[in-house]
């Protein structure tokens, strides 16, 4: 009877000490996240700068987006929203947003592609057909060397050089690897590969983003900027994923709708011609890992960039509708679509301004209301 009281007490002491034990961790990961959320809350309760004894320095960043000539209306939203950005929060730092084409494989996209260079001059048109994985990446990246003169666009020399459209034919290879080499066009006044150099010292970060993707810019310049001047930086988006091949797997690679580099991975990314996988973000993840077998400051991220899920489409915790804390959003794949994310992101923006003006009491309360609601596209 005595024993059989002891071990009910004993029972009884380690029940109370789990549950408590229990207790103190879920306290403790409250207050992780809890900590992890104000300080990102925090970045949208001041100026960009406070302290202009600390400012940092001014960033740089060529902000690729990878669009076609047919794409123009898409073109026209978001550079209207970047360039917004860039005025509010990043008027100090260089900020260069370039529209990245194939040579169009028409003479109607020709001209209205030479149209809208003649207004805003900020398309890259590549010496290559369009294309997705067939080398377009790896020309873009050669735009950063040092010998790189763009395609003469506008001048008579391009006059009648159209070219096809060029994919891999994926059904039939019998197989997942590939070993074509890419050709360019280069036309009079243009070098060729062997003949550009190195890497220039114009910018920090080059980025390489979809025009189906939408960037949240003053977040993406505040992820970006601690990093600033550091080499062999890649950033994006895990994109190793398990039901591709094993040879696919066997170095990192970000997803080819965002990612980011420094001008030194950009040079290893452009220096390898030869196309091994029918895929452009892993061919570009083995062009950087290929010799040394590492990056030193490659920083992986899964939870804000994503691909844009619907309420339709179901729910997905890693594929959240809209979040202030993203990133990237993907698969925009209609104009309309895209122009209401933009107009969400700007609301919300209006919404945390507002907030700035509260009383500090009451500004973090403001924070976490919900934002003016916007009606967006479920079926694109």
């Amino acid at each position: 009877m005595f024993s059989n009281k002891n071990h009910c007490f004993s029972y009884l002491v380690l029940l109370v000490f789990g549950i408590t034990f229990f207790f103190l961790i879920m306290y403790r990961s409250w207050r992780t996240e809890a900590k992890a959320i104000y300080a990102l809350e925090d970045m949208f309760l001041g100026p960009l700068y406070t302290d202009l004894s600390t400012e940092p320095p001014p960033l740089r960043m060529c902000l690729g987006i990878f669009s076609h000539a047919n794409n123009a209306a898409r073109r026209r939203l978001l550079r209207e929203d970047y360039h917004r950005y860039i005025k509010e929060v990043a008027s100090k730092d260089k900020i260069d947003v370039k529209f990245v084409l194939g040579v169009p494989n028409s003479n109607e996209g020709l001209a209205a592609i030479r149209e809208e260079q003649q207004l805003y001059g900020d398309l890259e048109v590549l010496p290559i057909g369009e294309n997705v994985d067939r080398g377009k990446s790896i020309v873009y990246f050669q735009t950063f060397l040092k010998g790189y003169r763009s395609y003469p666009l506008l001048s008579k020399v391009a006059d009648g050089h159209l070219l096809k459209d060029i994919q891999y034919e994926h059904e039939g290879q019998g197989g997942f690897v590939y070993n074509e080499t890419v050709v360019t066009h280069e036309l009079p006044g243009m070098k060729e590969f062997r003949d550009l150099g190195v890497a220039r010292d114009e910018y920090d970060f080059i980025a390489k983003v979809d025009d189906d993707a939408y960037v949240n810019l003053p977040l993406m310049l505040s992820e970006l900027r601690p990093h600033i001047g550091k080499e062999e930086f890649y950033f994006g988006r895990d994109c190793a994923r398990k039901e591709l091949p094993t040879s696919v797997r066997e170095f990192p690679y970000m997803c080819g709708f965002a990612y980011v580099v420094s001008p030194d991975i950009a040079y290893r990314i452009a220096s390898q011609r030869k196309l091994f996988f029918p895929w452009e973000d892993a061919q570009t993840g083995f062009n950087i890992n290929r010799n040394s077998g590492n990056v030193k400051n490659i920083k992986f991220t899964r939870y804000n960039l994503y691909d844009m899920v619907l309420p339709n489409e179901g729910y997905n915790p890693r594929q959240a509708f809209l979040r202030f804390d993203a990133l990237v959003i993907h698969k925009l794949k209609t104009e309309k679509l895209l122009a209401s994310v933009i107009e969400w992101y700007r609301k919300m923006y209006e919404h945390r301004a507002y907030c700035q003006t509260l009383p500090d009491d009451e500004k973090r309360l403001c924070m976490k209301a919900s934002y003016p609601s916007v009606a967006i596209e479920e079926n694109p």
